[in-house]
């Protein structure tokens, strides 16, 4: 099981507030669950938004 401590940084300026927070560690731990090691992760920032996607890059045990 995967444990994710959200990350907590400054507002940029003219950046929106997101209207609610996604939990994605259910899904990755079902990854985990399923045989694969998160090997790296990277936030992908939104512009005009505080909104972020994130590239995860996993391996087969």
């Amino acid at each position: 099981m995967l444990v994710l401590t959200p990350h907590i940084g400054p507002q940029l300026p003219n950046r929106t507030l997101p209207t609610k927070a996604d939990d994605p560690t259910p899904i990755l731990s079902a990854v985990a669950d399923l045989g694969w090691d998160l090997v790296a992760a990277a936030p992908i920032p939104l512009a005009g938004s505080t909104a972020v996607t994130a590239m995860y890059v996993w391996r087969r045990r």
